[in-house]
């Protein structure tokens, strides 16, 4: 490099006005965004995968539904058996057909209200829930309402049942798939 050119650079790199214009005629000229018909392809596009998916989502909705309600009857089973060993007393879950729901409270009243497996009014609710639209209750045994002892495990009323059976419930939803939810004679919960 001869003198000159040192110089001329050395003037240019000084000068802070040079980098700034530099810079902006670096810029494109082409900045006015998207074109009215680039948008409109794009819009159709997202429309035609929302027709598509839109199906696909409403199928798998009464499977979801089936799988949130067993797991809200596993949440009731499993709210009553803490509860029955962490207050020593027994615990009750309650199945009702005609409005869905499901009411966990401990038999713990005074008197003779206590272990009688019904609610009485001095027994206040531990869990309250309710299944989701479109499922339903197919099959309960042996009974709408199933207790727990103080150990946590089923109370039955006669030593077969204890010994041999478990308590189950089936739900069942719009498509007739089936979830079962039992409790085993020692007091283990599980969906199948």
């Amino acid at each position: 490099m001869d003198w000159h050119t040192i110089c001329f650079l050395k003037d240019r790199w000084k000068n802070p006005d040079h980098w700034r214009l530099t810079l902006l005629n670096l810029k494109s000229d082409n900045n006015h965004g998207f074109t009215l018909p680039e948008m409109l392809i794009v819009l159709a596009i997202m429309g035609v995968m929302t027709m598509i998916a839109i199906p696909t989502f409403m199928n798998l909705m009464p499977g979801m539904r089936l799988n949130s309600s067993a797991r809200q009857v596993y949440m009731a089973f499993a709210r009553a058996r803490q509860g029955a060993v962490t207050q020593n007393s027994d615990a009750c879950v309650k199945f009702s057909q005609t409005d869905k729901t499901i009411k966990v409270w401990l038999d713990n009243g005074p008197g003779g209200a206590r272990g009688n497996s019904a609610k009485d009014a001095s027994e206040a609710y531990v869990f309250e829930g309710t299944m989701d639209d479109g499922i339903s209750i197919a099959f309960l045994y042996p009974y709408d309402t199933f207790t727990f002892n103080a150990r946590g495990l089923p109370k039955t009323s006669s030593w077969i049942e204890e010994q041999l059976m478990s308590y189950v419930i089936y739900l069942v939803n719009t498509d007739s798939k089936y979830k079962n939810i039992r409790i085993n004679p020692v007091g283990g919960i599980k969906i199948s």
